[in-house]
């Protein structure tokens, strides 16, 4: 049987960077896998609550309240939120995201300026699009 490696291959050298490559891999799989830890978004997210009032059209400040009824501690939360009209009609839409620390079973009041609030909007209606899960 012929041997095709070069005649200056060095075996150690290449276990090492075949090593090396492992360590890598699994390296990566465990902080993917911290990072989901396998949570369940939609059983989450319907443990979380959302709502948003308008303060001042004016000033085009919003408050939006998060009450986070799930076991975890959460945080920067992403909506995505309609705004609409005392006619029922959407005026527009946007996305937000709440950079707070919300932990189990606590609530949170957040006041937040909204550049494009429409004048004439009555009602907000957000829902959660993503979130991060804070380790204890």
């Amino acid at each position: 049987m012929k041997n095709h490696l070069p005649n200056d291959f060095n075996y150690t050298e290449g276990l090492v960077n075949l090593f090396t490559f492992i360590v890598v891999i699994v390296a990566i799989t465990s902080i993917v896998s911290y990072i989901n830890k396998g949570y369940d978004f939609n059983k989450i997210t319907n443990e979380i609550e959302i709502s948003s009032e308008i303060l001042s059209i004016e000033e085009k400040n919003i408050k939006t309240r998060i009450i986070n009824n799930s076991s975890l501690n959460i945080k920067d939360i992403s909506a995505d939120c309609d705004f609409i009209s005392q006619s029922g009609t959407l005026l527009h839409s946007n996305s937000i995201t709440l950079y707070s620390y919300i932990p189990s079973n606590d609530y949170k009041n957040i006041k937040t300026k909204v550049e494009d609030l429409h004048q004439q909007t009555e009602k907000i209606s957000c829902t959660i699009t993503d979130f991060i899960v804070k380790p204890n």
